[in-house]
Formats: C-alpha cells, sequence, structure tokens
C-alpha cells in the first residue's frame, strides 16, 4: 500500500529491495532488481535497470531506461527501490 507521497509503507524485502506489487505505475522512474540467473542463462551485464511503467491499453510493461527496448514483467524482477535511494 502506497501512502500520500505515493511511496509503498510494506515492509522491505532484503537490502531494503520492496515487492514488486508495491512498485508504483504512473510511470516514474525506480530501481528494478533481476531475478537471479538459472543454469544455462547467458551472463548479465545488467543485474539492476531503471525502469519506468508503460500502459498501452489494457497491456502494461516494465520498460527499462539501462536497455532501451527491452521490456519486462513483475515476474522478472525481484523487487524496486525508489531512483532516489
Amino acid at each position: 500500500m502506497a501512502d500520500a507521497t505515493g511511496h509503498s509503507n510494506e515492509p522491505a524485502l532484503e537490502d531494503g529491495w520492496r515487492p514488486m506489487a508495491t512498485a508504483p505505475r504512473d510511470g516514474q522512474l525506480i530501481i528494478v532488481k533481476r531475478v537471479p540467473l538459472r543454469d544455462g542463462d547467458r551472463p548479465r551485464v545488467h543485474h539492476e535497470h531503471r525502469v519506468e511503467w508503460v500502459r498501452q491499453t489494457s497491456i502494461g510493461y516494465w520498460r527499462s531506461r539501462t536497455v532501451p527496448g527491452f521490456h519486462y514483467a513483475d515476474e522478472n524482477f525481484v523487487g524496486w527501490k525508489p531512483l532516489t535511494e
């Protein structure tokens, strides 16, 4: 649940990461942390991304500003933090 400023007042996950279900979906930039690599996954350069929520008709997705052109769903991330942290 968000407070009057739009920030989550839900308890933080490990290292201050917040649950993706509480991430703001109003277009503001946030920092997200990718899920851990599985065996056989290609190595990653970016484990954290700056993203913004984009809504097109009834479909929404997280658009990366770190790697332009990449779009993600909540399941791709373990948590989020405000960009100011």
